[in-house]
């Protein structure tokens, strides 16, 4: 497996896992951000500024039971937006689900990037392949395609919700 196929885990806790396949940051949120993560945020982008100089995305997957965030939860989550600046070409948010509390959750995160303001672009989507595609057409690196990425992902969250994985940095 290559790096653009496997993820690089960096941190894990019961509310949230953030790790790199490539030049893309995967966040996988059960819950509200925790209070650490603009600095686990910081800790990873610094790792894709050495290595992907500003060529690099965020993907962010959210449970469709996760609530809209708190006025906590969104000021660190602008926070963590922030940190995410330095490096990130594109962003994706992907609220799972069909349901009435995944439209109200990616209702509130859309009205939040208007507030937020990131100086790279970030859409908002319902479906992992859909956000997995636009990233990837976004970076133009021809060594990730969107099956790829899709897999890295997919064996992530596997290992996540089975309790296996183990965090690379504290």
């Amino acid at each position: 497996m290559s790096a653009l196929t496997r993820a690089q885990t960096y941190f894990v806790d019961e509310d949230e896992c953030i790790a790199l396949v490539g030049p893309v940051m995967v966040v996988v949120a059960r819950k509200e951000p925790s209070t650490d993560i603009t600095r686990q945020a910081d800790v990873c982008v610094s790792a894709l500024e050495r290595k992907y100089h500003g060529n690099s995305a965020l993907l962010v997957i959210v449970k469709s039971d996760v609530r809209p965030p708190s006025d906590e939860g969104r000021e660190r989550i602008r926070g963590a937006m922030k940190a995410c600046e330095r490096s990130m070409r594109v962003g994706a948010i992907v609220v799972e689900g069909q349901g009435f509390i995944a439209t109200a959750t990616r209702s509130a995160i859309t009205m939040m990037l208007f507030v937020v303001r990131t100086n790279f672009p970030v859409k908002v989507f319902s479906v992992v392949d859909d956000a997995a595609e636009h990233i990837c057409s976004a970076l133009m690196a021809h060594d990730l395609i969107p099956s790829g990425l899709l897999q890295a992902i997919r064996d992530l969250r596997t290992a996540y919700d089975a309790g296996s994985l183990r965090g690379s940095h504290r």
